[in-house]
């Protein structure tokens, strides 16, 4: 494993380590974007929201600041 996996891992897991039920179904890219200190918290907190109730967040919708809703990605 190299630094810089190590240190997104253990980003990751201080940055979740009171939500870990609510990340446990995101990918790896997604938790990175997540845990970045660029990411705003309300982008966080509403990734973290749309997760628990199932809805596939990635990195991409992350990263570019707007978390759509199932029904958005049909359009």
């Amino acid at each position: 494993m190299s630094n810089q996996s190590a240190s997104n891992f253990m980003r990751i897991a201080d940055r979740f380590k009171e939500d870990s039920q609510r990340v446990g179904s995101l990918s790896y890219r997604a938790l990175i974007a997540l845990s970045s200190d660029s990411t705003p918290e309300p982008v966080r907190e509403q990734a973290l929201e749309r997760a628990a109730k199932g809805e596939k967040v990635t990195a991409r919708d992350v990263e570019g600041g707007v978390v759509t809703t199932a029904i958005d990605r049909r359009y």
